[in-house]
Order: structure tokens, then C-alpha cells, then sequence
């Protein structure tokens, strides 16, 4: 377990600002329906083989003060009604992060990426998860990696920790095959959407290769 209150003071998430890597609207790709998916950065665990190693450094995202990031983000997110929170590591910002969430006015429906263990996020972010209606919970882990919807690998688990999804109605997702992804393109950036399945991104990448596209 990382206990974020041991962490030093250079590795602490900070108090008032909460950084932000990218915005994007998806459907079906990092949870159900139409929704807005916001990627924090920041993350504590480098899991070998994880999707997004560039969000592992705070400072890659760009500061917000979370009221004014909410006033970016609000007409889209009254008319989708559903967020995901991904990155990143989201809890590694848990003070800014509930900050945000408790502006929204209606609450949407919430989704939320962890690499910590469900019961680890329970204990250590309490009043955040009171707010999740969807979490995905666990470290990836590559010899468990696989086609799953919306998780990289087995092991990770989804939970509704606010009780809007019932476990009959989480079952059949957790038996379900990768949703596969979206490809972006915004100000001459590509980005990626969604948690494809084992060896997909490789082969994506071989793919822009051959017509002359390099991925950083």
C-alpha cells in the first residue's frame, strides 16, 4: 500500500491546484455511454508496462485551480451527465480531485481509475469514493494482461462504491471483452482513447510506422 501521507513533500499531491493532462469525449471506450474522460497526471507506481508512462510525472499536466477547471469542463459535462477520471494516478491529487467533484451541480455519473487496490482506496480515500459510482480498481499487471472491458489486465477489479450498479448489473462487465479505442487527433497531437487489448497499441504504432507517422 502507498500511504500518501508518508510520501514526501516533493511527491505530494498539491493543495489547491490539480493538474490536468488532456479532456476528451468518449463513447463506450473508458465506460458506459457518452461521456467526458479528464487524464490527470501524476502517479506513484510505475506499473511495468503501463499504457500512459509519461503521466507518471506530476508536472506533465497542466495546473488548474479546480473551480476554474470545472467552469472549462461544464457545459460538456451538463449535457454528457457522465465522467471518467483516468491518467495518471487520480487519488495521487485526492484533495484537488474532491474539490473538483464537489462542484459539479448535478453530480454526473462518476467513473474512476485507480492503480490501488479496491479495498486500499477505500481506507486511505474515503470521501472520494463516497462520490464514485464506477471504479476500476488495481495495479496493472502484465502477466495478467488481457482482453477486458475497460481494465488493462485481470486482475483489476470495477465496484460501485456509491451503490448506483448493482452486482448483478457489474457482472456481465467484468466478463466482457476490451471495448478497443478511439485515435484523436487535436493540434497536430494523437492521442489515445481507451484500454485496448494486449499487444493492439504495438501494433497501431507498427501501423502509423509504415505510413511515415512516429510516436514519441
Amino acid at each position: 500500500m502507498i500511504d500518501p501521507n508518508t510520501m514526501s513533500s516533493t511527491q505530494q499531491e498539491p493543495e489547491q491546484k490539480i493538474y490536468i493532462y488532456h479532456t476528451g469525449i468518449a463513447e463506450d471506450i473508458l465506460g458506459p455511454g457518452k461521456r467526458l474522460v479528464v487524464w490527470t497526471s501524476g502517479c506513484p507506481f510505475n506499473c511495468k508496462g503501463c499504457i500512459e508512462p509519461g503521466l507518471h510525472d506530476l508536472h506533465a499536466g497542466e495546473a488548474w485551480i479546480p473551480d476554474q477547471y470545472h467552469a472549462q469542463i461544464r457545459d460538456a459535462l451538463l449535457c454528457l451527465a457522465k465522467i471518467t477520471f483516468s491518467g495518471g494516478e487520480p487519488l495521487f491529487q485526492a484533495k484537488p480531485l474532491l474539490r473538483l467533484i464537489q462542484s459539479f451541480d448535478p453530480k454526473p455519473e462518476l467513473m474512476l481509475y485507480t492503480g490501488y487496490e479496491k479495498d486500499e482506496a477505500h481506507t486511505l480515500f474515503p470521501e472520494v469514493l463516497a462520490y464514485v459510482d464506477i471504479l476500476v480498481a488495481g495495479p496493472y499487471l502484465a502477466g495478467k494482461a488481457g482482453s477486458c472491458l475497460w481494465r488493462g489486465s485481470k486482475n483489476q477489479t470495477i465496484s460501485s462504491p456509491s451503490g448506483v450498479y448493482s452486482n448483478k448489473e457489474l457482472e456481465p462487465w467484468l466478463q466482457a471483452p476490451s471495448a478497443g479505442m478511439e485515435i484523436h487527433v487535436r493540434d497536430a497531437q494523437l492521442f489515445i482513447y481507451g484500454v485496448p487489448p494486449q499487444d493492439a497499441l504495438q501494433r497501431v504504432y507498427s501501423k502509423l510506422h509504415s505510413k511515415g507517422i512516429e510516436i514519441s
